[in-house]
């Protein structure tokens, strides 16, 4: 073995031996990591999910041993999802808080694909529009019971702005996700408190536990004292 090897070697076995490879936007999957440091199988919800591997709050535990549905309205997410993560729940569908057509405004990255026309107009300016979709909705807690799913660890949802009536579409007496992570751009912690999402997940009892750069993060009042004994 050459000095260069050697070398190699060891600087790997002092620095990345134990490191974690990220595969979210701000290393939530590793925020995640750190509250379910014990869970060999869980399960989670990935609403927009949007792309199997690429800024995934996912992926990561899909990798340990996991596993979860995956929920996006973007064409051929199914397809693409059931090749690379064969062992999830893909499901190609849009998520409302009432069954009805939306238009969905698609552009050239598509993860700032969107219902809402007040963010289609502002995305628009750095990304191209390059088609709208008439899609059908239904809620969160329909296809929960189609999948006869029971616990979930967490949550993970991410639609552009449309959070809010994703998360009245659930059933919350019947699912309770011990962790919620939704989009928030931090901006100070005494402006979450303004957030609808933030008031609306405090009357389902969730409090609001950390932030992200672009992900707050809300624990179950119950698995709060669980976990963390307080």
């Amino acid at each position: 073995m050459t000095l260069f090897k050697k070398v190699k070697r060891k600087i790997w076995k002092i620095f990345f031996k134990n490191a974690r490879l990220s595969y979210a936007q701000s290393g939530e999957d590793m925020i995640l990591d750190t509250i379910f440091c014990n869970v060999k199988n869980g399960f989670y919800i990935d609403i927009g999910a949007n792309n199997p591997w690429v800024q995934s709050n996912t992926y990561f535990f899909y990798r340990k041993g996991w596993r979860g549905i995956n929920i996006d309205a973007l064409p051929g997410m199914k397809i693409s999802f059931d090749k690379h993560r064969p062992r999830d729940i893909n499901v190609e569908a849009a998520i409302d808080n009432d069954e009805k057509e939306l238009h969905y405004y698609m552009f050239k990255s598509s993860f700032y694909n969107t219902f809402s026309q007040n963010d289609a107009e502002k995305i628009k300016q750095h990304s191209p529009l390059i088609g709208m979709k008439t899609i059908r909705t239904t809620s969160l807690s329909n296809i929960l019971n189609q999948y006869n799913v029971e616990n979930i660890d967490f949550l993970s949802c991410d639609v552009e702005g449309m959070d809010i009536n994703v998360f009245k579409s659930n059933d919350w007496a019947k699912y309770r996700p011990k962790i919620i992570i939704t989009e928030y751009f931090y901006n100070g912690i005494d402006k979450i408190k303004q957030d609808a999402v933030y008031q609306y997940l405090s009357e389902q009892k969730y409090i609001y536990l950390c932030n992200s750069s672009t992900n707050a993060f809300y624990i179950d009042t119950a698995y709060h004292y669980e976990r963390f004994k307080r």
